[in-house]
């Protein structure tokens, strides 16, 4: 490997990269694109760029891997319109089977770069890894890849998912959401991506879990609760987020209200706290909204839809509907001013 390494830089033009090349740019990449950026810069960007080994990952006809097809209809759609889609990553059990079609031996992992690998001791695929879009705004849904593996943690998954919204941000295409289930893996997943605890709103103001966090703390201190239901398993929610009886618990009035009078004490921990105690509101009112079942509540909010409800509905601004409102502020959130 180091010779074809000098052997291209002496070159001086543009020859195809070796197997033995391809191969090490394509592992240190897929356990780090850090340590790969790295290492390409020590030796004078002579290894692949990550553009390159993308293009590595992208087959056309069906193999394992991300399907350029797939990203080429989605860029071509994305031409004419905005693209709003969401992600789906799940893994399915698949049975094991080692296959010789005359050519090519099957069953072994394959993460769809194009790579023989000379050796017995390759590992029986157990399991696909599969990544689909969904289609927010059109009556839509594709695959765009999938995997043959024999287990992947967190990290291998993360470099995996950033490959895959680095190829669907050159269809310019906007992916508004990630969806998966919560095992483990799926979470540790997240931290590639970054877990910030953060996000600001349409007004740039910050929204923190350690409002919440400091909500929870000071009960438990005070030995008193402010009217709310938090206990230790909202504040470590994490191996349970699918849980929605935890969720409808925090993001709630009762917290909104809490946050806001620990502030009207004069509690530095909540100086900021009004973007977070107004975020836990519309989540709480928008809950009560597409779970109402009655006519006859007192809370218009909780009152079951109809044209004629829905109108009673309380709205935010004189200019748009409650609804319009919600819309608007879910779109607007960001991560980073």
């Amino acid at each position: 490997m180091l010779r074809d390494i000098v052997n291209r830089k002496l070159c001086g033009q543009k020859v195809p990269f070796s197997d033995e090349l391809r191969k090490f740019s394509i592992t240190l990449q897929f356990y780090s694109n850090k340590a790969y950026n790295f290492v390409r810069k020590q030796f004078k960007n002579i290894l692949p760029h990550p553009e390159t080994i993308s293009k590595w990952y992208q087959v056309i006809n069906g193999q394992p891997g991300f399907s350029k097809e797939a990203f080429m209809t989605i860029k071509s759609k994305a031409e004419h319109s905005t693209v709003l889609c969401n992600i789906l990553v799940d893994e399915m059990s698949i049975r094991g089977n080692i296959k010789w079609d005359g050519k090519n031996m099957y069953g072994f992992v394959d993460l769809g770069t194009d790579i023989s690998f000379e050796c017995d001791d390759l590992p029986h695929a157990k399991n696909a890894l599969v990544f689909m879009t969904v289609g927010i705004n059109g009556h839509w849904k594709m695959p765009i890849g999938y995997f043959f593996i024999n287990g992947l943690n967190g990290a291998e998954r993360g470099n995996l998912l950033v490959k895959c919204l680095e190829l669907m941000s050159d269809t310019n295409s906007k992916v508004h959401s990630i969806t998966f289930d919560g095992a483990y893996t799926n979470i540790a997943m997240c931290r590639v991506l970054g877990d910030k605890k953060c996000f600001y709103n349409e007004n740039g103001s910050a929204n923190y879990w350690d409002f919440i966090k400091n909500l929870h703390l000071k009960q438990k201190d005070e030995g008193l609760t402010v009217a709310t239901k938090l206990t230790q398993r909202h504040i470590t929610y994490h191996n349970e987020k699918t849980n929605v009886k935890l969720d409808s618990q925090v993001f709630s009035n009762s917290v909104s209200n809490a946050l806001k009078f620990c502030k009207a004490l004069g509690d530095p921990k909540f100086y900021e706290v009004d973007a977070t105690a107004e975020f836990c509101a519309l989540i709480n009112n928008a809950f009560d909204i597409l779970n109402c079942r009655s006519f006859f509540s007192k809370n218009p909010y909780n009152l079951a839809l109809n044209t004629e409800t829905l109108d009673k509905i309380g709205a935010w601004t004189t200019s748009l509907s409650c609804l319009e409102r919600y819309e608007m502020y879910i779109t607007a959130i960001q991560e980073v001013r």
